[in-house]
Order: structure tokens, then C-alpha cells, then sequence
């Protein structure tokens, strides 16, 4: 209960819900493709802003063809489900220079990935909040896009290799959207079901909370949890999402990282190197990257800086 309270507390305020914002005024439609720099996968990666996809951020190989496949698509929601897409450029810019086409809910707007906490001017107070459905609308313009006579898209994209992913609010999201038949794979950042709301709380809906325990229960697909820790109020709630997922491939890393993970750290830390395995071995059939994940000497289970458990996992 108590770090259930704590949880949602983090997410409240993060979010700046109740209370009054002075969020950004008429945020960019569009945005033409500015570098990533240094990051460490083998294509050089720009994040842009489409007008055919309102209120999303791109990342993606500055030259989709030199990748050779139709690019998997990676649907992410942001911490604290803000509605910005250059909080943590480093993480989803490094896992769009293995080949995927990353798209994250919000504009790109400045000095968003600068150091921020809530109450500080300029800070985290001042963006919107996203929505669920903005994971389902990437999926559905990625899928149109595809198809796309003469687009800029046409043909690449993988519109059958599919993953959800999102950082604690955002993890809930992603969650909430993995049961759309389209997703291939779901990975979860700091987050697990908020499965106790504070006794004082009256509002209802799935804004803040936007995935219940009901929601478990429509995982098709494999998942990944990562958390951070003792220290990482999400830990036990991701625990018990991994105790309660039944009939699929279920995996939780746990690393010292705290609640934030390494999002913001130079090619996306820790986290980034995880995830895009996972990603390879789900999305892409690679098997130096299954190697992560299984046999009793995956590399998790050897490396003494996590703690994991799976199930339905060699």
C-alpha cells in the first residue's frame, strides 16, 4: 500500500495534476529531421515531427533504406504520461539507430530533455498530459503510412513487428494498449498496476491510472519489466504484474537505478541496452540478442547488477 501511495503520488505530481499549469502555448505541428547524436547503433538517427501525425515525435535512421529491412515500429509513452517527445532523446534515439522507427506521444519542444523537477519554473508543470490512444494512433498511422503510394513511408515499415513500450505513467499505457492484436511485444519501464488509489482520491477514469489488473489479463504477447530497485517506487507493482501475467513469455530485470532509470544518460543507459535486445530478439529473430534473456547463463542472470525472474522463458 504504502509504495502504491508513493507511486501515485510521483505520477500526480510529475503530471501536474490538480493544479493549475501554465503549460506550453501553441506547441509545433511540425518539425523538420535534426540529429541524435551519439548514440551507439549502426544507423545515424534524426528526430522530426510530421504533420500527418499530430502531436507525436519521430525517431528514426536518417536513411531508412541503408537499413536493408522495413523498420519495426516502437509505440512509447513518456513518464509521468507528459505530452512531449524530446524528454529523453539519448534513449529513444538509440534504439532507432538498431533500425526501428520510434514514435512518442508530444511535440518536440525546447529545452524539454534539460534536467527538470516538479514546481520548478519552466519545469515539468508546464506540459500537457498524453493519452493512451496516442500509442493506438502511432500504430494506426504507421500501418496507413506503409501503404502510402509514393510516401516518404511506403514499404518501410514493418507494420507486423509491433512493440509498446513506456516509462512508468507511460508503462501503464503501454500496458493499457498491448492488448490491440497489432502488438508483437510490450516492455515496461518502472511501472506496474497501481492496484490500491489513496483512500482520499475521488476521481475516476484511466487518466492517471490507465491500466487496472483487468488489463493483465489481456496480455498476448511476450513482456519485459525493467525496474529500478529497492528504491524504484514501481518495483512492487511490477512484481506483482510478473506474478499475476499468465500464458505468455514474462521477463523483469531489476537494477539500482531509482524510479527515473537511465533514460537521460548518453545512449540511453542500462535501460536502452535491455530493451533493444529484447527488441531484437522479439521483433527481429536475433539470437546474440535472445542470449540477454535465456538459458541459465543469460547475460542478466550473470551480470550481479540485476536481479531477474521470468517465466515461460528457457
Amino acid at each position: 500500500m504504502k509504495a502504491e501511495l508513493l507511486l501515485t503520488v510521483a505520477l500526480l505530481s510529475l503530471s501536474g495534476m490538480g493544479a493549475a499549469q501554465a503549460q506550453i502555448a501553441n506547441p509545433p505541428l511540425s518539425a523538420p529531421p535534426v540529429a541524435v547524436e551519439g548514440l551507439g547503433g549502426p544507423y545515424p538517427v534524426v528526430m522530426e515531427m510530421d504533420p500527418s501525425l499530430a502531436d507525436h515525435t519521430i525517431y528514426r535512421p536518417a536513411d531508412m533504406a541503408a537499413v536493408g529491412h522495413p523498420l519495426p515500429l516502437v509505440a512509447h509513452g513518456a513518464g509521468a504520461c507528459l505530452n512531449v517527445g524530446n524528454m529523453t532523446p539519448q534513449f529513444l534515439g538509440e534504439l532507432a539507430s538498431y533500425g526501428y522507427l520510434v514514435v512518442t506521444g508530444g511535440p518536440i519542444i525546447e529545452g524539454a530533455d534539460a534536467p527538470m523537477t516538479p514546481g520548478t519554473p519552466g519545469g515539468l508543470d508546464r506540459f500537457a498530459q498524453n493519452r493512451t490512444a496516442q500509442l493506438l494512433e502511432t500504430i494506426d498511422w504507421a500501418v496507413a503510412q506503409n501503404d502510402v503510394t509514393g510516401g516518404r513511408f511506403e514499404g518501410r515499415i514493418a507494420a507486423d513487428k509491433i512493440a509498446v513500450i513506456g516509462h512508468s505513467c507511460g508503462g501503464l499505457q503501454a500496458i493499457a494498449a498491448a492488448d490491440d492484436p497489432r502488438v508483437t511485444t510490450a516492455i515496461i519501464g518502472n511501472s506496474g498496476i497501481i492496484r490500491t488509489p489513496p483512500a482520499d482520491d475521488t476521481r475516476t477514469g484511466r487518466s492517471y491510472r490507465p491500466a487496472g489488473v483487468d488489463d493483465l489479463k489481456r496480455i498476448h504477447t511476450p513482456i519485459l519489466y525493467v525496474s529500478g530497485g529497492p528504491t524504484d517506487q514501481a518495483q512492487p507493482n511490477a512484481i506483482l504484474d510478473f506474478q499475476a501475467i499468465e500464458g505468455v513469455p514474462v521477463f523483469h530485470a531489476d537494477i539500482g537505478t531509482g524510479h527515473g532509470g537511465t533514460y537521460r544518460e548518453p545512449r540511453g543507459g542500462d535501460y536502452a541496452g535491455v530493451m533493444k535486445d529484447w527488441l531484437n530478439w522479439q521483433l527481429l529473430g536475433g539470437t546474440a540478442a535472445s542470449r540477454t534473456f535465456v538459458g541459465a547463463d543469460c547475460r542478466l542472470c550473470t551480470d550481479d547488477r540485476w536481479t531477474v525472474e521470468r517465466k515461460n522463458i528457457d
